[in-house]
């Protein structure tokens, strides 16, 4: 999972650094390159969350079968889950006859599953994220906008190009 991050860090620098550099070299074909790749990715990102909005309802079971799915091979694997959440197993009392030795559940969560605590936390947070995806869409239209006057401008007649004292 970090290494995702430092890649995706890594491309954004890449398309600033060309974004800065078709500004300060006045270079219509870096320019454009930097308009087309955030215009591409502002779409990827409205059409994702459409697509979670829209796939709400299977995102809670393909959660829940990855949670059975991981327990099922290593039933200690919801533990660092268990302690996080106070919780016991994926279905709660259900799972309290299928204890492992090796991962008990604390007392006071027996009667809490782990996938309704996880559940939980993911729909509270997605109003954020939310919020904060969109306010990154609209800087992103901004730049696409203020890119594609840049780029409009450039080479025309009465362009004053760059400030040379």
């Amino acid at each position: 999972a970090i290494w995702v991050l430092v890649g995706v860090g890594a491309c954004l620098f890449l398309l600033g650094f060309i974004g800065c550099c078709g500004a300060a070299f006045e270079s219509r074909l870096l320019l454009g390159f930097y308009v087309l790749c955030l215009t591409v990715a502002a779409i990827a990102e409205i059409a994702m969350a459409i697509w979670a909005f829209v796939a709400n309802g299977s995102f809670k079971d393909d959660m829940k079968a990855a949670l059975e799915e991981a327990t099922r091979n290593d039933p200690c694997a919801i533990a660092p889950i268990q302690d996080a959440y106070t919780c016991c197993g994926v279905n709660g009392t259900e799972a309290v006859g299928q204890q492992i030795e090796g991962c008990p559940c604390k007392q006071e969560a027996l009667d809490i599953s782990c996938f309704d605590a996880v559940y939980k936390q993911i729909t509270n947070l997605s109003t954020p994220v939310g919020i904060v995806a969109l306010v990154i869409v609209l800087f992103q239209i901004c730049a696409i906008t203020f890119g594609c006057c840049l780029f409009s401008a450039i080479g025309k007649e009465g362009y004053i190009r760059g400030y040379r004292y």
